[in-house]
Order: structure tokens, then C-alpha cells, then sequence
């Protein structure tokens, strides 16, 4: 039997009569934390997605495809709530899920299962304790709500740079 369910993730309730006033759609498969940008009002997400539409664990050999490498993938998203908008950032788009063994300096860079969140009082930077890479990223929030950098044209976020501004846990 098909059966469409709705993917709501995130939910926005008024304190006052508890009654939903917005959701959104497509944050994450697991989230992990939320914070709001005090200077914004933006809501930063951490979470991963699960690569649930590829089926199989093992080499791919046999079924044509596999999971191995690519299960789920560490992101921010960033929803506007003004703007009833929700982007979803992944964190290292510097590893080629096509490639099924990695490397040390691919490790270096990577943050793995983002889940604890914390903005800076003025709003511009966003630290993501990485417990599956045992560091903390810190993000600037300019570059997480610039399209431009994320739309795979031109200049881009640097992960790689990024990763190199965190703090070892």
C-alpha cells in the first residue's frame, strides 16, 4: 500500500494559545539542536540526512548501488521565519561520495554527527560541536544565509577552509 506522509520537521507554536503557527518542511532526517540568531531571528538546525532513497549496505555489486560511505550526511539548515524559507547547508561538501575509501586530510576537514549549537551575541558566528569528529566548526552566518555561496556556480563556501577554524575537543 503507497502512502504519502507530509515531512514536517520543525514546528512553531504561539506560547500563549499552544495552537501551531508554522512548520517546516525538509530540515533533516535526525536533528540534533536549534538556536536563534539574536540579531536575525534566523533558526539554525543542526542535523543529518539520511541518504534513505539509495538501498543497500554492501559493495553495490549485486544490487547496483550501496550505501556505503554516503548512510547520512552532517548538516546546518537554516530556516527564516519571516521569510518561510529553509536551506539546508551541508558541512562538507569537500568529500566525493562517489569514492568509498577516504583519506587523513579528508577526515581533518569533516564534521561528523553536528550536534550541540551555540551563536555568538552579535549574531555572526555559529559554533557546531561535531561529537563524531571531536571538534568544534565555527561558521560564519553570513556565509550560511548567502545563497551565492551554495548554489554550485562561481565562488562557493570553503569547507575546507571552514574546518580549519574549529577547536579540537
Amino acid at each position: 500500500v503507497r502512502f504519502n506522509l507530509p515531512d514536517l520537521d520543525v514546528f512553531e507554536i504561539d506560547v500563549l494559545s499552544l495552537a501551531q503557527t508554522a512548520a517546516y518542511p525538509h530540515v533533516g532526517t535526525t536533528l540534533f539542536n536549534m538556536v536563534v540568531n539574536p540579531s536575525s531571528g534566523d533558526l539554525y538546525v543542526s542535523n543529518t540526512n539520511a541518504n534513505n532513497a539509495t538501498r543497500f549496505e554492501g559493495p553495490g555489486a549485486f544490487a547496483g548501488s550501496t550505501v556505503q560511505g554516503d548512510i547520512a550526511r552532517a548538516r546546518i539548515t537554516a530556516i527564516n521565519p519571516q521569510m518561510q524559507t529553509v536551506k539546508a547547508r551541508p558541512l562538507n561538501r569537500h568529500i566525493d561520495y562517489s569514492r568509498l575509501k577516504g583519506n587523513g586530510e579528508l577526515k581533518q576537514h569533516s564534521v561528523a554527527i553536528p550536534t550541540q549549537l551555540a551563536i555568538s551575541a552579535n549574531g555572526e558566528q555559529l559554533y557546531v560541536a561535531a561529537m563524531g569528529s571531536n571538534k568544534v566548526a565555527v561558521y560564519n552566518t553570513q556565509e550560511l544565509d548567502d545563497d551565492a555561496l551554495w548554489d554550485n556556480q562561481g565562488a562557493e563556501f570553503d569547507s575546507i577552509k571552514a574546518s580549519e577554524q574549529h577547536l579540537t575537543v
